[in-house]
């Protein structure tokens, strides 16, 4: 979905009777600065010019986010008229599951005789996080969530953008909440291959 198409897509779920001049807009995306990497791109910049298409946009994002990459610098493109909301994850951090993996895959492991139960562990552990391990930021991005819906900055509309495709799980809060407008952003993985 092109810019362009979350906009008139925000427009779309948003009933008319209610529109008014600006109308507030929740962007809820686990990849969001200082998060960096191509999936942040996007977020940050519907978020940036969504002022020019009559939308206030505050986001709601992971606090201790579990990714291979940092770049604050794409912190100056968030408006400051923007609410950033954090929730925290119950995901490991980055580098714990970095070297949980490369503990369960080194050689040394491999002649190990808990090899294969530290290996069927994080099998199961990896197979538990469905439909992907930021699954685990859903129980502090619900409450979150909830928080904002019933604040006084309420969103006209929430988008939920992904991957992480978990987050499209958070639809049915947003749904208890009569008058607010969600919309799924789907943004295009490059290759889902590990």
């Amino acid at each position: 979905m092109s810019p362009r198409a979350a906009i008139g897509a925000l427009r779309a779920a948003v009933p008319t009777q209610i529109m008014t001049e600006l109308q507030r807009v929740l962007v809820v995306s686990y990849a969001f600065p200082p998060v960096g990497g191509a999936g942040v791109q996007r977020s940050v910049k519907l978020l940036k010019y969504l002022g020019d298409f009559g939308w206030v946009g505050d986001v709601l994002t992971v606090d201790n986010p579990s990714v291979p990459l940092r770049d604050d610098s794409l912190l100056c493109d968030v408006p400051p008229t923007a609410h950033v909301y954090r929730a925290r994850t119950l995901e490991p951090s980055y580098a714990t599951k970095e070297a949980t993996w490369g503990e369960v895959t080194s050689p040394q492991a491999t002649a190990s005789p808990w090899r294969s139960l530290r290996g069927r562990a994080l099998s199961v552990a990896r197979r538990a996080a469905v439909p992907d391990p930021q699954v685990l930021w859903l129980p502090g991005a619900v409450l979150a969530l909830r928080r904002v819906l019933r604040g006084p900055l309420r969103p006209a509309a929430v988008l939920l953008s992904a991957p992480p495709f978990s987050q499209f799980l958070l639809g049915p809060v947003v749904r208890q909440h009569p008058g607010v407008g969600l919309v799924y952003d789907y943004r295009d993985e490059w290759s889902t291959a590990r």
